[in-house]
């Protein structure tokens, strides 16, 4: 487009907010947000040359599930935007469906922000 500077720029100007009981939709959200200039949704599912067969499986080749980091963006990213109320839920949701190994440590860094309306 002549004139607009829309197409020039490298950063992605909305990304909805997923839930991790969504499964794949969660992940490949997660790899959007960690894959250095993607040019297909194949190089997304790639890793050091090799195609995985999921997001989920993707994300792991990324490390970025084995370390627990990833609930912890998620939360940081929740915290934002979200209510105490839906924060919440997204915990229980997490505690369910992705069991994670820091769980003490991830209660403690977001109590605040989601017993928030607890404290009013």
């Amino acid at each position: 487009m002549n004139g607009h500077d829309v197409f020039e720029t490298l950063t992605i100007g909305r990304m909805y907010a997923v839930s991790a009981n969504q499964g794949e939709c969660f992940f490949l959200r997660l790899l959007l947000t960690v894959v250095k200039g993607p040019t297909s949704f194949k190089s997304l599912r790639s890793f050091q040359g090799i195609e995985q067969a999921t997001y989920r499986e993707a994300s792991i080749a990324h490390v970025q599930l084995e370390q627990d980091n990833v609930h912890q963006m998620t939360f940081q990213e929740a915290s934002v935007s979200h209510q105490p109320q839906s924060l919440r839920s997204l915990f229980a949701i997490l505690l369910v469906h992705a069991q994670p190994t820091n769980l003490e440590e991830l209660w403690n860094e977001f109590e605040f922000s989601q017993c928030e309306d607890f404290i009013h």
